[in-house]
Order: structure tokens, then sequence, then C-alpha cells
């Protein structure tokens, strides 16, 4: 460990009872009975060009929800439900982007990183504001003060696919994320390398693969900084490497800490029939050392 890793302390957190807990938060909040939160913030996270607008959310749950890293929470946006009359909407789920302790580190808040879903006429081209996504929209648009209804629906079948492994303090992660999929990783990686729990220290390796998409194949160029800075992934690695500098993660992590990056969209007609890959990954992509 260098001196200047050492001379960095990580940031406390509280309250250290949300370790206490034998297994994670489940069925606190239902959709017929949803928790009323407060959106604390709401900000734009690509650039001005990027072809898709991501928002980084946060919201005061106020303690009362709690939740652990790889969770999600369910979001009912307001309305009537279009196919079932007099009903509320669905709820959606969104990935939470945060630890337990939330971006403030005091166990109140959760944030949440959500893409504007937009619809545009395959034949036109033109936007149909009545095919949008709605919950997506409603988020993006909301205000400091907001109120919002939040449920703790859990990703996954079994609502624990994608906690965080903490068995082995020392094992490696592997992460592979595209868009919006990045989110429990940020929450990983603060867990990991940004907060002071006495119980759980973190030395091992974090590897993560971060895929964005691509337009053309002139533009498919992993080192090029306008298409890091213009395309639409959430929680991009201009922002992540911005965060570690201000907050000193960078330099607590930098030798425990993979960060990859690539294409995951190519197609010659890309609007109407898309193939996902990861480009320009080859087998040395695997090994640790090339990273």
């Amino acid at each position: 460990m260098s001196v200047q890793q050492a001379s960095i302390p990580k940031v406390a957190v509280s309250p250290l009872e949300l370790e206490d807990a034998k297994g994670p938060p489940l069925n606190l909040y239902k959709p017929k009975e949803p928790y009323t939160a407060t959106i604390v913030s709401v900000e734009r996270i690509v650039g001005p060009k990027a072809p898709g607008e991501t928002c980084h959310i946060v919201i005061d749950h106020g303690g009362i929800v709690p939740y652990w890293e790889g969770q999600s929470y369910g979001v009912i946006p307001p309305g009537e439900n279009p196919k079932k009359p007099g009903a509320p909407h669905n709820v959606r789920l969104y990935s939470i982007a945060s630890t337990r302790y939330g971006d403030f580190f005091d166990g109140k808040t959760t944030t949440l990183c959500v893409r504007r879903a937009v619809y545009y006429d395959p034949v036109t081209g033109k936007e149909d504001p009545s095919k949008n996504g709605v919950c997506s929209n409603y988020l993006c648009d909301s205000k400091p003060g907001d109120k919002v209804k939040i449920t703790d629906i859990l990703a996954g079948p079994s609502g624990k696919i994608m906690l965080l492994p903490e068995d082995d303090p020392n094992a490696t992660h592997i992460m592979i994320a595209t868009g919006t999929g990045v989110a429990p990783y940020r929450g990983y990686l603060r867990r990991m390398f940004m907060e002071d729990v006495p119980s759980f220290r973190f030395g091992g390796l974090a590897w993560l693969f971060l895929g964005w998409p691509i337009l053309t194949v002139s533009s498919m160029t992993m080192s090029s900084p306008s298409i890091l800075r213009t395309t639409q992934i959430s929680l991009d690695m201009t922002r992540l490497l911005v965060e570690n500098k201000r907050t000193g993660m960078e330099a607590r992590c930098m030798f425990r800490i993979r960060l990859r990056n690539t294409v995951m969209r190519f197609s010659s007609c890309w609007m109407v029939e898309p193939i996902y890959i990861f480009a320009g990954l080859g087998n040395d992509a695997w090994d640790p050392r090339n990273s």
C-alpha cells in the first residue's frame, strides 16, 4: 500500500446497525401500500450530444425503506393505468446505485440511475410522446421536493441474485454492464473502496467491464474521449473518475480496481436491426494483467 493510500481515510457511515441484519430487507412496502419518499436531486449525467438522457436521482426515504447493495426499488408513477381503468400504474423496478448508506452516508437516501425512455417512430423518425416511458420520464422530470411512491420489490426471482458477495473479502469480483446496468456496481465500488464499515474490509480485486453503444463503424474507437462523453451510459466513466478524484477513492483503490471500456452495439442499420455484442474483447481481455 502506498503512503498516499494509507493517508486517505475512508468515509464514516451511519447507522452501523444497518450491518446487523442477517438477511436483506424484504417485503417492507408493497404496491398496494407504498412508501411516499421525497426527491432530493435530479442530475443529468451524460453529455449534451448524447443520443439519450440518463439521470442520477437521489431519493430521501428517511431511513424507513432500507436496502442492501444490489437490490432494487419499485417506483409507482402517478396517474391511471391505461390498460386497467381506475387502477394505478404497474410498479417499475430500478436497480439501486448506492450503498445502504446512500450518497450522504447517513442511511437515509437511495440513488437511482434512470435513462429517459423516448419512442421514435421508425418510419417518420419523429418522437411519439404517447409511447414514451411513463415512469422514466416522470423520474427524470422530477424536481427536489417532489414526492415519489416506492416499494421494496427486489430484482431477480429470489430477490437476492445481485447482492454483493461478502463471505470472502479478498475475492475478485468481475462485473459486466452496459447502459444503466452499471447502477448496482456503483454501490459495490463505493462499499468496497469509499466507506469505513468495520465489519467489511475489502482486500480483493474489482474488475468492471463497461460497454457503450456506437452508431457507425467509424466511431468504434475505444479510447475516443468524445465517445466517452456523448454516450448514454449511466454513471459514465467521466463522472466516475471525477468522483474518484473528489473523494479520494482513486488513491484508495488504484491498485485494486480494473476498468475496461468496450463497445456493446454494432450494426449497419442500428435503429432497425441492432446486433448486441461486446466488440474488441479478445482472449487476453480476461487476463487482469492486461487491464
